[in-house]
């Protein structure tokens, strides 16, 4: 008899269907679960959990503004959490590389950070810690659309040239005031043709 190993065999499709496996918000948890299943010592709850932790450290540090810029495999971790739905295979190498950092299993888990990783470890609570850290994602990412837009509409105006539109306003239209009203003259007296009418009474 051979004492080699024969490699894991694939996973059924109904053993992966009975299982709630989720991997972040990739475009294809069966393909990342099919390589999980395949890993012999590789517990789903504890390994998902622990790489969890992990991105959301990365992330986390990214957002520092002192830290020096990220490189590497961390990077590409940071820029494929800015996806709305992340690529499966690109999701299965970064999976495949921080497993293989964990010695395939023989080094200790990242045990504190967006879940503790115990024992007691739920399917529910690491999905809340997925909803926690895109929530977080998305947040940092509106706010930074924001400022762009913000910067964009900034830039535009100030290269509109000056027109009637956009040049300061006018002064307030204000009517001009009215006429003063002048009194009629009143009616002269005059002293010679008064004189004659009282010759004329005289001559009566």
């Amino acid at each position: 008899m051979s004492s080699t190993l024969s490699p894991p065999s694939a996973p059924r499709a109904s053993e992966m269907a009975s299982m709630p496996y989720e991997w972040l918000w990739c475009d294809n948890h069966d393909k990342i679960t099919e390589w999980a299943l395949a890993q012999p010592k590789l517990p789903y709850e504890q390994f998902y959990g622990s790489y969890l932790n992990y991105v959301n450290r990365i992330w986390e540090i990214s957002r520092q503004k002192n830290h020096p810029a990220l490189e590497g495999s961390k990077k590409s971790e940071v820029e494929l959490l800015k996806k709305e739905r992340m690529p499966a295979d690109e999701l299965l190498e970064s999976l495949k590389e921080y497993w293989r950092s964990l010695g395939e299993g023989k080094s200790r888990w990242k045990a504190n950070g967006l879940v503790v990783i115990n024992s007691q470890l739920s399917h529910q609570a690491l999905v809340a810690a997925k909803n926690k850290l895109q929530a977080k994602v998305v947040k940092e990412l509106r706010k930074v659309e924001n400022r762009l837009r913000a910067a964009r509409l900034a830039a535009a105006r100030s290269s509109v040239p000056a027109t009637m539109a956009n040049q300061q306003p006018l002064p307030a239209f204000v009517a001009p005031t009215a006429p003063v009203a002048v009194a009629p003259l009143a009616p002269v007296f005059d002293e010679k043709m008064g004189d004659e009418d009282e010759e004329d009474d005289e001559m009566l």
